[in-house]
């Protein structure tokens, strides 16, 4: 009996049949990959968001001015937005006082007077430029008095961050608070260096994400409501008992 070869016509016609099959299957393949990624990287930017916004309501609302013997002051003397060194957002620092929650209050004397005081941290949130990459780095750093400075970063992802003071009225009664505005992004390594990040193109595997949050002081709302009531935890500040 004669062994009947394979011709190359079948070869070709096998690899042709191969390769429509298999093109769809790749297709697949690298978008259910692509998506899963997506998927991955969009659950960790949104927890990242939220643990930015969680640390910035804090600080604000926490937010006060040493104490000097009084505390005459405007809400803008809370937080100091300094854009002299920005160049856009890259180098642009925010700066405030906050109250610790330690329960353990400071004993000073104050004018002749003796008195308790929460302590008190200054902290700065700055935006570093990041080589390669539209985006920016978000840095906070806290110091206190006789501790060396806590340096941390909160992302690495940051396309846009504006913290603006707003005046609302209330039944006549103005008040101030702070609108929080935060963006983060992710853009591929395959198109990130030399790219132009457009916040409006979503496109490519860029994703973005967008978070709001109003916060007031609660330092600044007992004092400027309550100028002549006695100080209490808001404010910081006790008379010590003898």
């Amino acid at each position: 009996m004669k062994r009947k070869g394979i011709s190359i016509i079948e070869v070709m016609i096998a690899l042709a049949v191969t390769t429509v099959i298999a093109g769809p299957l790749l297709y697949l393949y690298q978008s259910g990959l692509k998506s899963s990624t997506s998927g991955v990287v969009s659950i960790d930017m949104l927890s990242e968001g939220r643990r930015i916004c969680t640390q910035l309501h804090d600080d604000l609302k926490n937010s006060c001015i040493p104490y000097r013997g009084g505390f005459s002051m405007r809400f803008s003397d809370l937080l100091e937005a300094d854009f002299s060194r920005a160049d856009g957002l890259s180098g642009a620092e925010y700066r405030l006082y906050r109250h610790t929650t330690s329960p353990e209050l400071i004993k000073k004397d104050i004018d002749d007077q003796k008195m308790l005081l929460r302590p008190i941290m200054h902290v700065r949130y700055r935006l570093e430029k990041l080589q390669n990459s539209d985006l920016l780095k978000l840095v906070r750093i806290e110091s206190s008095d006789g501790a060396p400075e806590r340096i941390q970063v909160l992302s690495e992802r940051i396309s846009f961050l504006k913290i603006q003071p707003v005046k609302v009225s209330d039944g006549g009664e103005q008040g101030y608070l702070w609108n929080v505005k935060l963006q983060l992004a992710y853009v591929p390594e395959s198109i990130q260096a030399g790219f132009a990040f457009n916040a409006t193109d979503r496109s490519r595997g860029i994703l973005v994400n967008d978070f709001y949050d109003v916060v007031y002081s609660d330092f600044f709302k007992s004092v400027s409501q309550n100028p002549l009531a006695p100080r209490n935890w808001n404010t910081g500040l006790t008379f010590q008992r003898h």
